[in-house]
């Protein structure tokens, strides 16, 4: 789960203490099986999409916005865009038309049984450029460290769309990765998508090994 870094008001948390509280969390992953951790990645979905959902409502959360009108392309316009009249939707359509987009997945399950790790993709794209993993963000800039965690998506090898699972093979080989700061204008791309997994992959082994 989220380990949190506090704010100027209450005060923030240190790092030694947010290491300590992560490789608590992760001990206690590694104690499961794989149907449990599948059960709890459940949960943290369905409270993650409640609490989409209420600001979904209230017109606040551009993210769940986005991913229901991606759904909705997917299940009545085979993936294709459809138009669309809100704001948030047509700045996202307009940072995303040189893909040319046909939309695979939305939300995601994906997980690597060998690094025991797994997390929720926003969206899966077939692109003119290859297919990508796709992050959206409900801020105005994009970061590297988002580029770090959509790397952290493709280094997945198992995917749950609603009808299968497939694996990374089945899927297609990943040709990039795209942030979208859905109140911004620019996206952060990165293409090296080989050589990106397999720094993921070392970064995730020099963890475990730090935290061993």
């Amino acid at each position: 789960g989220f380990v949190y870094k506090g704010n100027e008001k209450i005060g923030y948390v240190s790092n030694d203490e947010r290491v300590k509280q992560a490789g608590e969390r992760l001990e206690a992953l590694k104690t499961l099986d794989a149907e449990a951790y599948l059960a709890l990645l459940d949960k943290c979905y369905r409270n993650h999409a409640d609490t989409a959902q209420q600001k979904a409502e209230e017109g606040t959360d551009a993210h769940a916005v986005v991913q229901d009108y991606v759904a909705e392309c997917i299940k009545s316009n085979e993936g294709r865009p459809l138009p669309s009249e809100n704001e948030a939707t047509k700045n996202f359509l307009i940072m995303v038309k040189d893909y040319d987009p046909v939309f695979i997945g939305t939300e995601v399950h994906a997980y690597n049984q060998e690094l025991w790790v797994g997390g929720i993709i926003d969206l899966i794209v077939q692109t003119n450029k290859g297919l990508g993993i796709w992050d959206l963000k409900n801020r105005e800039v994009a970061y590297e460290s988002d580029t770090l965690q959509t790397l952290g998506y493709a280094s997945m090898n198992r995917f749950v769309l609603p009808s299968k699972t497939l694996e990374i093979g089945e899927l297609g080989e990943i040709a990039h990765t795209l942030v979208i700061p859905l109140k911004g204008k620019k996206t952060k791309a990165f293409n090296a998508i080989l050589e990106g997994q397999d720094s993921w992959k070392k970064l995730v082994a020099i963890y475990r090994f730090m935290e061993s």
